[in-house]
């Protein structure tokens, strides 16, 4: 039984061995243990069975990645769709520039804004639609209280990531407002 452990006899190249250890209640018995991989977090992981991947993965197009967690390939999916709002007048498709499209295949995870310019008596009300679907459960408000310079991050899609398609027709709907709000509202 000398040859069962996880160095003799070598492992094939690009194979590991697999460790062996007795089962303390019947030492006949041998079990077999091959670790989960651990990934990298700056000086290197370790090889192994890769975790399994969490349900909806293969829908959301996530890859395992080399930090060991399954994920978009680039966070945020590497992609941003986004609009400057000059004067948040109540209305639909926002321009300039109001419809954007996708440039490429990919997911957003959250909507970032930065505050411009503030009404003080009316809060700023919208809706990001994706082919004329809201991207939102509800749609999000910027109160009357926030300071010019703020950045704000919601992330009530719905469905997270919420997969995008090449040429997806993006528009910003103003649900409230008025003129004198100003910001950048994007999906990354």
């Amino acid at each position: 039984m000398g040859f069962l452990n996880d160095t003799i006899p070598a492992a094939p190249t690009g194979r590991q061995n697999v460790q062996f250890a007795n089962d303390s209640s019947t030492p006949a018995k041998i079990t077999a243990c091959d670790p989960v991989m651990v990934g990298d977090s700056g000086s290197g992981g370790l090889g192994g069975n890769c975790p399994a991947p969490p349900a909806g993965s293969a829908a959301a197009g996530y890859v395992l990645r080399a930090d060991g967690t399954w994920g978009p390939a680039v966070a945020g999916g590497g992609l941003v769709v986004g609009f400057m709002l000059a004067a948040a007048t109540i209305g639909t498709t926002v321009t300039p520039p109001g419809r954007l499209l996708a440039p490429r295949n990919g997911f957003v995870s959250r909507c970032k804004v930065v505050v411009n310019a503030v009404d003080s008596g009316i809060p700023l009300t919208f809706r990001i639609k994706q082919n004329g679907t809201s991207v939102f459960t509800s749609d999000n408000t910027v109160a009357t209280s926030t300071t010019v310079g703020t950045v704000l991050t919601f992330t009530n899609l719905t469905s997270t990531p919420l997969p995008v398609s090449v040429d997806d027709v993006f528009t910003l709907d103003i649900t409230g407002g008025s003129a004198v709000w100003s910001a950048t509202i994007q999906l990354e």
